[in-house]
């Protein structure tokens, strides 16, 4: 009988190995995110890991330590990667790999966005609001333009670019714009605060990206915003709008089929200039937030289902004007961040999840904030804010350190005069882009984000 040497130490190691075994699987990546500059821990959980597993993320090296055949340790690479999801491989010794693609992000280092580009609108644009008009996938533009009294459509075409704009009439010195589906035949209708006529349009989607002439509901004096939600829970939207020269908040209850009963008034304070709407208290009821821009306060209207309570006035800075509500902290009680025009500030209010807010952190933006939004601009999962700087043309940008404080403005230029901003993904990168409207150009500008 033929007599076999034994192999040695090296090779029976490498024999086993690949003798049967099966490949690896990943299962879970904690923490799951981390900054392009790398250098972040991670633990990698699954299945049929070796000594000498291999890791890579986006390609690129990690330093790995083996753990356990269900753990490895592993710290991202410097400059690795790119800005969102990325691809996390784990090579066996023996070549056998898995990859979990889903399971880690990288966020940007830092917020940057591309120059601006500029798309002709009408006179005076105020307002701009972005959804899929026409339902071919792509974000299209809806924007105010109080000048000449109409709507400007632009259709997306998917890469941030947009096709010249269409006309709507409205009614006279249109403010504002809230999309949603008013009549409940899932398709996006418009409703738009008509500063001068003291009403709002409502202008129904006929699908294509048309919609039927605009009938109009009066409410309190000179709106200059309108917020769309299901305001007494019955299945159908609503309508709020702040009213700037009556100092009041109007109510306008949907019939769910695109029509409204008649404006209930709620007195805020002086000078609202928009409204705002969220749960505030955690009672399951949506409240008002009412950006008082002539008493340097917000004011909390409490819903019940019903009706609103009075007014409850909570300090901000000079010139209060726009509020967004979003979880500014990540303790799941809601704040606010106003834009105070006089201020040239923008004011957090962290809230207590009872409907009151701790006194205001203001920060300031050189530029007098016209508008203020809240968006996640750099994946980190912490919200940032854009501002629209009217008289510094630029948009403002405090990114958010995920305990409602927030880093000094950077600034990014755009046309003359921005009054104010949206945020949305433009050219389906994943990435939230910025668009501004350039009062004094009649045109809007284009941030697409850049960050990494």
């Amino acid at each position: 009988m033929a007599r076999h040497r034994p192999l040695s130490d090296g090779l029976l190691a490498l024999a086993l190995l690949g003798c049967g075994s099966a490949p690896p699987s990943l299962t879970s990546i904690a923490p799951a995110r981390g900054s392009t500059a790398g250098g972040t821990p991670v633990v990698i959980g699954g299945s049929g890991f070796q000594p000498g597993a291999a890791v890579r993320f986006d390609g690129h090296d990690a330093a790995a330590t083996f753990v356990s055949s269900t753990e490895l340790h592993a710290v991202t690479p410097a400059d690795g990667g790119a800005f969102g999801r990325v691809a996390v491989t784990v090579t066996n010794p023996d070549g056998k790999a898995a990859s979990g693609g889903a399971l880690f992000s990288y966020f940007a280092k830092r917020i940057d966005f591309a120059p601006a580009t500029s798309v002709t609108v009408g006179k005076w644009p105020n307002s701009v609001a972005p959804v899929d008009f026409d339902g071919d996938g792509r974000i299209d533009l809806a924007v105010a333009d109080t000048g000449d009294g109409k709507l400007s459509l632009l259709r997306g075409r998917g890469d941030a670019t947009f096709e010249p704009a269409g006309e709507l009439p409205t009614a006279v010195e249109p403010e504002a714009i809230a999309i949603a589906d008013l009549d409940g035949d899932g398709r996006i209708d418009l409703a738009v605060a008509d500063y001068a006529a003291s009403s709002v349009s409502i202008l129904l989607g006929l699908g294509g990206g048309k919609f039927a002439p605009a009938v109009n509901y009066p409410v309190g004096t000179n709106p200059y915003s309108v917020a769309v939600a299901d305001l007494d829970r019955d299945g159908k939207l609503d309508l709020a709008t702040a009213n700037y020269s009556s100092n009041d908040v109007s109510v306008l209850r949907g019939r769910g089929d695109g029509t409204f009963a008649p404006a209930v008034n709620y007195a805020a304070g002086a000078n609202p200039y928009s409204a705002a709407i969220a749960d505030l208290d955690g009672d399951g009821k949506p409240d008002l937030a009412v950006g008082d821009s002539g008493s340097a306060s917000v004011s909390i209207l409490l819903g019940n289902g019903a009706a609103f309570n009075a007014p409850a006035s909570f300090p901000a800075a000079a010139g209060a004007n726009v509020v967004a509500i979003a979880d500014l902290d990540g303790d799941r009680a809601l704040d606010l961040a106003v834009a105070d025009l006089d201020a040239h500030s923008v004011s957090v209010l962290r809230g207590k999840g009872d409907g009151t807010f701790h006194p205001p952190a203001n920060y300031d933006t050189v530029g007098t904030p016209e508008f203020v939004l809240a968006a996640d601009f750099d994946g980190d999962g912490a919200l940032d804010l854009a501002v629209a700087e009217y008289d510094g043309a630029a948009a403002g940008v405090l990114r958010g350190n995920g305990d409602g404080t927030f880093r000094p403005v950077a600034h990014f230029a755009v046309g003359n005069y921005p009054s104010c901003a949206a945020a949305a993904d433009l050219d389906g990168d994943g990435r939230i882009d910025l668009v501004l409207g350039d009062f004094a150009d009649g045109t809007v500008s284009i941030l697409v984000n850049a960050s990494r």
